[in-house]
């Protein structure tokens, strides 16, 4: 929940221009993941995603699907090749071992963040190739991850 609130305040920074690279930078990368949490919900909402949910619950998962998206597929490969061994937790993955995933998407939107803060911070824009590049790195990596049943694995 706090990350979506800090996501939606760094998104905020970046369409109003504040000073803050490293906020406008954050919500350059969460506003490539949106594509992602979009097609997830309404492939949970229809029912193609192998569960079905009803719009009432989209809007309780929403803050958790956007934080799983934002990790994306890079992470989602790493956790759920070594959280067992890291952890020794294999049933209900993601919900048992967050910690770990957590950590592990920290550590991916900083590096990213600060790759993007520095290229915006040497006077680019968002039409930097670097910067473009790392949100589309967000975008596919969120939509790849998209049919990952996160709430049940």
């Amino acid at each position: 929940m706090l990350f979506s609130a800090f996501s939606i305040w760094c998104i905020i920074c970046l369409l109003r221009h504040r000073r803050n690279n490293l906020l406008r930078a954050w919500g350059w990368l969460a506003l490539c993941v949106t594509p992602g949490v979009i097609i997830q919900n309404i492939s949970w909402l229809s029912g193609t995603a192998g569960m079905k949910i009803d719009l009432r619950d989209v809007f309780i998962t929403l803050p958790y699907s956007w934080y799983v998206l934002s990790c994306g597929q890079s992470v989602i490969k790493v956790f759920e090749e070594n959280v067992k061994n890291w952890t020794g937790h294999r049933t209900f993955t993601m919900i048992d071992n967050w910690p770990v995933f957590f950590a592990l998407g920290f550590l991916q939107a900083v590096i990213l963040s600060y790759v993007v803060a520095r290229r915006l911070r040497a006077g680019r824009s968002l039409k930097d190739p670097m910067v473009i590049s790392a949100g589309v790195f967000m975008c596919v990596n969120a939509i790849l991850a998209s049919s990952w049943n996160w709430a049940g694995t």
